[in-house]
């Protein structure tokens, strides 16, 4: 009953945990329940208003990797996650991630998991939501409801830039 994992401090809610031979990779949710109930309420007039439009547009998601044994914190990943994570594909020390955020824009991201860094540096924007990842020799391949493209896997840029226009995929 003693604790062994020194406690962490998390911006919002976990989403997801990936176990890694690197360690727990720990994804956070966008939002906290108290930004929830911020952006559903904060009275009337301007300032009301303000609140509640800001409470609504705070980003706490978030991917960091903690050390299995001690709990210690091995990074906290400058990776921008943009909304809740919706798939992920781990591919060797890559690690690709699709999100959304509550207003319904979608992301793809690739992490290099040794550095805890962003490949794509910022989170790509693509159109509709994300029904497909898989690794494919040209990288990953992704079909959403909108469209199918393929990001090279080494620098994250769009095989295709437009990608391929489907209806009901």
């Amino acid at each position: 009953g003693k604790e062994v994992w020194k406690r962490v401090e998390l911006p919002s809610p976990i989403a997801h945990i990936l176990f890694d031979e690197r360690g727990m990779l720990v994804a956070t949710a966008e939002k906290r329940q108290e930004d929830i109930q911020k952006s559903k309420s904060g009275g009337g007039g301007l300032i009301g208003n303000l609140k509640k439009s800001s409470a609504g547009k705070k980003n706490r998601a978030t991917l960091m990797c903690l050390d299995m044994a001690t709990g210690a914190e091995k990074w906290n990943s400058d990776v921008d996650l943009k909304g809740d994570l919706l798939a992920y594909k781990l591919n060797g020390k890559k690690l690709i991630l699709a999100t959304e955020t509550d207003r319904g824009t979608n992301y793809i991201s690739i992490v290099d998991l040794d550095a805890g860094k962003s490949i794509t540096k910022k989170p790509l924007e693509i159109k509709g939501t994300v029904q497909d990842l898989q690794i494919v020799p040209q990288g990953v391949y992704f079909r959403t409801t909108d469209q199918i493209n393929i990001l090279d896997l080494e620098t994250g840029d769009k095989t295709w830039k437009k990608g391929f226009a489907v209806k009901q995929c």
